[in-house]
């Protein structure tokens, strides 16, 4: 463990070394062990928030693997991935608008709506029909009973208000509807 922690923390620390990791992890999208990949994706999703410009060029490999997710985990660290991203590439907004649409209206884990969410106010806020599947999700999560759920939509409309004030109005919100 100490020989691992010790390598993680120089990649963190040393930008340097981040080109490296992208070269060493290339490879992974032949892999067919999901744990692998999952393993793989989660320390790329560190790197990637730290570093998000030392891996742009990763993008097709992340969506495709993003487009074959199946584990809730790993879709969770892909969007993670695309919300570094989406703001300093304007083009990965329009190509990630529909499987962010189908993650909106199929995803039964709130943890994955709730990234979907993070990811077009990060970026995707020009694209109306995602725009507003996001302002519905947050209205929900602000409507939920759990305290939880309801703190989260809270964050969410914060986040939206600093990119699309417009998006955040008392027409635009159930959020007056719940109680205090």
């Amino acid at each position: 463990y100490g020989e691992a922690d010790a390598t993680s923390r120089s990649v963190q620390r040393d930008d340097a070394a981040a080109p490296e990791a992208r070269n060493a992890a290339v490879p992974w999208s032949a892999w067919s062990l999901p744990s692998v990949v999952a393993a793989a994706i989660s320390v790329l999703c560190e790197l990637t928030v730290q570093h998000p410009h030392n891996y742009l060029q990763l993008v097709p490999i992340f969506y495709k693997l993003l487009q074959g997710s199946t584990s809730n985990w790993t879709t969770i660290k892909l969007l993670k991935i695309f919300t570094a991203l989406v703001p300093l590439e304007p083009r990965l907004g329009k190509k990630l608008a529909a499987p962010v649409a189908e993650f909106f209206r199929t995803a039964g884990a709130k943890s994955i709506v709730y990234e979907c969410v993070q990811l077009v106010v990060a970026g995707m806020h020009t694209h109306e029909p995602v725009l507003r599947l996001a302002v519905e999700a947050i209205q929900d999560f602000v409507a939920a009973p759990d305290a939880n759920l309801k703190y989260l939509g809270l964050c969410a409309v914060e986040n939206l208000v600093g990119a699309v004030p417009a998006q955040v109005s008392p027409a635009n919100s159930r959020a007056r509807n719940v109680r205090r």
